[in-house]
């Protein structure tokens, strides 16, 4: 835990350089400092950090069940003879670039979301599930050129995100119902028959699910498994309503992760298999609760909710970090336990 940290202190440090006229080099030495420490890890590290690392190392790729894009990557790092720890850091690398570049295109206030999006752990998925994490990164990158209205490039990067892993297809659906339905109203009634959806026909989902054998076992249900992640995503979604942010396209998206969640928490399914999805649209929350801050509060309230906020948020991530598989007991490969 002391590791996390120890990380956390050091990327609030380099966030408070000032940024250049040439380039915002706060970006790139973040970026480079969180994939060295992921890089570095122990290999007991996460859940699945070590079926990958044997599959880089010893698998031939040629299982179906895993996407193209990823064996394609697998290949060009095995072409160059990166090691393992090269490997998890060009992992981790592209499971945040995409992220990082979002929050700064977006957001009022680079250091804040930064923070947040360290603090909710989004930046900490590519230490459990490598696929979708660099997946999730690519659909930040559709977005951000969504938002821009750079056709061409948004489908360029949702292709992508759908070669590292075919979950990605759901973040489509929220855009869709968003350009359908105008009004707020209708498009939330429109979630919210989708999340009945889910509950009526959940035999049906467990039949979809079935047939992709690597997702089999995640039929199986989970006793609560996701319900504080889900929770605190509800609260912040009722902050972003009394705010009167309703009508925001990020609140919009973001709002369809927290929809199709109940439901699935309520049905009890595994939190490493359907419950993942949430994370495709979770993630953009550091960037509307820091903009929320700035066009609400006057430049003295900031600071004082900045405070509340940062410390709040650090209750969060300790409780965060304890809840999830292999992160609590963080080993370098030179160091013991922190």
């Amino acid at each position: 835990m002391i590791f996390y940290f120890i990380l956390f202190i050091l990327i609030s440090i380099m966030l408070v350089f000032p940024k250049t006229s040439m380039i915002d080099l706060r970006t790139y030495i973040f970026l480079f400092i969180l994939s060295l420490a992921f890089s570095v890890r122990e290999y007991n590290v996460g859940t699945d950090t070590l079926n990958y690392i044997n599959s880089y190392l010893y698998s031939s790729l040629d299982d179906s069940t895993v996407e193209i894009g990823y064996k394609i990557f697998v290949e060009i790092l095995r072409y160059f003879n990166f090691n393992v720890s090269s490997f998890l850091f060009f992992v981790s690398f592209f499971s945040l670039i995409g992220l990082l570049f979002f929050y700064r295109e977006n957001s009022n206030n680079y250091i804040i979301t930064i923070i947040l999006g360290f603090l909710f752990g989004y930046f900490f998925l590519n230490v459990n599930i490598f696929r979708q994490a660099i997946s999730i990164s690519f659909v930040a990158f559709s977005l951000l050129f969504y938002i821009n209205k750079k056709w061409s490039i948004f489908i360029f990067f949702s292709i992508l995100a759908f070669l590292f892993h075919k979950s990605s297809l759901i973040f489509i659906i929220p855009l869709f119902l968003i350009y359908l339905f105008k009004n707020k109203s209708i498009l939330y009634i429109s979630y919210f028959i989708l999340s009945l959806g889910i509950v009526v026909f959940n035999d049906i989902f467990n039949s979809l699910i079935d047939e992709e054998k690597r997702y089999t076992n995640y039929i199986t249900y989970s006793e609560g498994g996701g319900s504080s992640l889900i929770f605190f995503n509800v609260t912040l979604l009722s902050l972003f309503f009394i705010f009167g942010r309703a009508n925001n396209f990020l609140v919009k998206y973001f709002s369809f992760g927290v929809f199709i969640g109940l439901p699935l928490l309520y049905l009890g399914v595994h939190p490493s298999g359907p419950l993942r999805l949430v994370y495709y649209f979770f993630w953009v929350s550091p960037v509307i609760i820091s903009n929320i801050i700035f066009e609400s509060f006057s430049k003295e309230s900031r600071v004082f909710s900045y405070f509340i906020l940062i410390f709040l948020s650090l209750i969060y991530f300790y409780f965060f970090v304890k809840s999830i598989g292999g992160l609590v007991d963080y080993k370098l490969g030179f160091m013991g336990v922190l």
